[in-house]
């Protein structure tokens, strides 16, 4: 981890710590007295641990998030590569690469334990690329992404503290035959820049959460699992996520939380017939698996009364702190999220 992030993420830390005592310390334990929906209204959660998100029966979610994630440069294992190393064994290097999504979730209380949840992306991506001869060009895909169908069960333990389990699957409804034009003419997309996935993936988690009234912390794992081959003859590689996090309450309506997260994902089995592998390393199955260890900061909003009652705001970042990926591959530089809810 950089010496910039490291003092990024101390100062979030001491602000953590230090911030402003909403309630005297007697308040901070008389959460064995607090209902799930009391609980709940804290609302300081990270926004991407989904099985933070346990509705009473009967209460409905909507939520919008906005995303960007740029990757810029080429990295073979742990170690950055230069475009003409790249260059070296293909005809073809990607530079650079902007993912953009817009997500609307809505969930719903079906009990005070089990909520059900509908997830649904659209993408737009844009890949630089650079050619041996020294020409640039870019391609662009955009449409509907993998719509996701899930179930979180809530099973309480003690006082605050509970489990959470998650289930679900994922739709292939995102487009597996985006082409755009290249200077060989118009071509089949490489596997970063398709819509989806083309398989049903099976989704499962679990979560463990903690909380008092001005704190939360947990730790989560997840996976995705590709039942199948899609209908051009490959799959993605399976995808596991792992997080540990907390969350202080600054105020009554606003809350700042940390969290370090690490994503696994393997390399693509089979392989898409209408791609070269020997052509740019994006088309390459054996070169799109990784590991990366992320640090994220989040800070959010949530609006008790009045005309925007009951819902939130957020922002976070997430700074890559290690990446070792089966390259060449491009290396993710940060990621940023906006977005809202709503419960009612």
């Amino acid at each position: 981890m950089s010496y910039r992030r490291a003092v990024f993420l101390c100062a979030c830390l001491g602000l953590m710590l230090t911030g402003p005592q909403a309630h005297a310390q007697d308040d901070e334990n008389d959460f064995l007295d607090m209902s799930l929906q009391s609980l709940m209204e804290v609302e300081g959660m990270p926004i991407d641990v989904l099985t933070t998100h346990i509705h009473p029966k009967g209460e409905w979610m909507i939520r919008y998030q906005f995303m960007t994630m740029p990757m810029e440069g080429n990295r073979v294992g742990a170690d950055s590569v230069s475009t003409e190393n790249v260059l070296q064994g293909y005809k073809v290097s990607p530079t650079r690469m902007t993912m953009q999504m817009h997500m609307v979730d809505v969930m719903y209380g079906w009990t005070d334990d089990l909520t059900l949840m509908v997830m649904m992306p659209f993408v737009q991506s844009s890949m630089d690329h650079v050619t041996r001869g020294g020409s640039s060009f870019t391609t662009d895909a955009s449409g509907l992404g993998d719509v996701s169908l899930m179930a979180h069960y809530n099973m309480a333990l003690h006082g605050p503290h509970r489990v959470v389990f998650l289930g679900g699957l994922s739709m292939p409804t995102g487009s597996i035959d985006a082409v755009d034009d290249t200077p060989a003419g118009e071509q089949s997309l490489p596997y970063p820049m398709q819509l989806g996935s083309g398989t049903l993936d099976l989704k499962q988690g679990i979560s463990y959460i903690g909380q008092t009234r001005n704190w939360a912390w947990g730790a989560d794992a997840k996976g995705t699992f590709r039942l199948g081959e899609n209908s051009q003859q490959y799959s993605l590689g399976n995808r596991f996520h792992s997080s540990v996090w907390a969350t202080r309450r600054l105020y009554s309506w606003s809350a700042l939380s940390l969290q370090l997260a690490s994503e696994r994902w393997g390399d693509v089995a089979g392989a898409d017939p209408r791609l070269n592998p020997a052509m740019v390393p994006t088309a390459d199955p054996d070169l799109r698996g990784g590991w990366r260890l992320d640090t994220r900061v989040e800070l959010s909003f949530f609006i008790p009364s009045g005309s925007f009652q009951n819902q939130r705001f957020f922002i976070d970042a997430v700074l890559p702190a290690y990446q070792n990926l089966h390259g060449p591959q491009l290396e993710s530089s940060h990621v940023v999220h906006l977005g809202w809810e709503w419960r009612f």
